[in-house]
């Protein structure tokens, strides 16, 4: 179906505002001819359509209103029209054009929740994290003896790792390599717009970010169901995202959210509110900084950054989960024998 095919009040509406300017306004537009391509600036149009697009762009982009107005004026003005030039976006432009330095401190900042998330698992924390929940004289004097043994290399490894926490950590690892790769070579390489805006690995990037949120899932919940069901919502988000010819900006992130918004709600389950507060300060900081620039071409890293932060309250809900607590004892158990406690 085309832009304007559609009787939808939307639709009406951009009638009635291009009547309203373009149409009565012609006089204060004024065209030039470049190499077969018109530019056309027009005062009369909107404030909010201040930018430069050009007709692919358009076409590329979730529909609004704004946009219906843009694209009705673009063919009002001339069916050859290349471009359509309006002012003031610069600094919303600007704010989000990175030097290559940018993108490749993007690419690092992915890292870091991945590095955390990896080495809280390993290291052996989560046990004297969770220390508290262990009644260490009834597990002395009970029957369980589960096989101990450390290694040369993992010292304080008492235990494997609860299943939930390692999945945290697998999560965050398997998105990590992707946005690096992509932060790092194809933001440095592809020209911006929509050669980088649409590129397979852009998409891979956020896609893979689903199958982090899958994954996380089960680390804020332990249940084999819970994770299930969102195993089949990211993958199907993922699947838009992937096959998807053009980026769509608004869905994407809207999908994202929600992926966001479902791996924290067991939070709310276990009648834990304030770590689920705490982690939505943290995400609604996070995309506050993706969504204004308010330290423009940094702003993306900081984004990371802060993002980052959640994973050790991530960590710390899942191991007070009945999930986690048969290896945090065990861990306890055979860190007692060693006499570490």
């Amino acid at each position: 179906m085309g832009w304007f095919s559609s009787t939808s009040p939307q639709s009406q509406r951009c009638d009635e505002e291009l009547d309203s300017t373009l149409l009565e306004d012609e006089k204060k537009s004024t065209t030039t001819t470049h190499n077969g391509s018109v530019t056309v600036r027009n005062d009369s149009l909107p404030p909010k359509l201040t930018h430069v697009v050009s007709e692919e762009d358009l076409n590329s982009r979730d529909y609004t209103e704004d946009d219906g107005l843009l694209k009705k004026a673009f063919h009002r003005v001339n069916s050859s029209t290349s471009l359509i030039v309006l002012k003031d976006k610069d600094d919303y432009i600007n704010r989000r054009t990175m030097t290559p330095l940018q993108e490749r401190l993007n690419g690092f900042t992915m890292l870091v929740g991945a590095f955390y998330g990896s080495y809280y698992c390993f290291s052996g924390t989560w046990l004297w994290d969770n220390i508290d929940q262990v009644d260490l004289l009834a597990l002395s004097s009970s029957s369980f003896s589960p096989n101990c043994g450390t290694s040369w290399l993992l010292q304080n490894l008492h235990a494997t790792p609860p299943l939930p926490m390692i999945f945290i950590a697998l999560g965050l690892v398997a998105h990590a390599p992707i946005s690096f790769i992509y932060h790092w070579h194809y933001c440095t390489t592809l020209p911006p717009g929509k050669a980088r805006f649409d590129h397979w690995s852009r998409k891979l990037d956020q896609a893979f970010i689903h199958v982090a949120s899958a994954f996380v899932s089960y680390g804020t919940s332990g249940r084999w169901d819970f994770f299930a069901a969102n195993v089949i919502f990211n993958a199907y988000c993922a699947w838009c995202t992937l096959i998807s010819t053009v980026a769509t900006p608004v869905k994407t992130q809207l999908r994202i959210l929600a992926s966001m918004f479902f791996y924290t709600f067991p939070l709310l389950q276990c009648d834990d509110m304030n770590t689920f507060l705490i982690a939505w300060i943290i995400l609604g900081s996070a995309l506050w900084l993706f969504a204004t620039y308010p330290i423009r071409g940094w702003s993306h890293a900081a984004f990371h950054l802060t993002i980052a932060l959640l994973v050790p309250i991530l960590m710390k809900a899942a191991g007070e989960l009945p999930a986690s607590q048969e290896q945090i004892a065990k861990a306890a158990y055979c860190a007692s024998l060693l006499g570490k406690l």
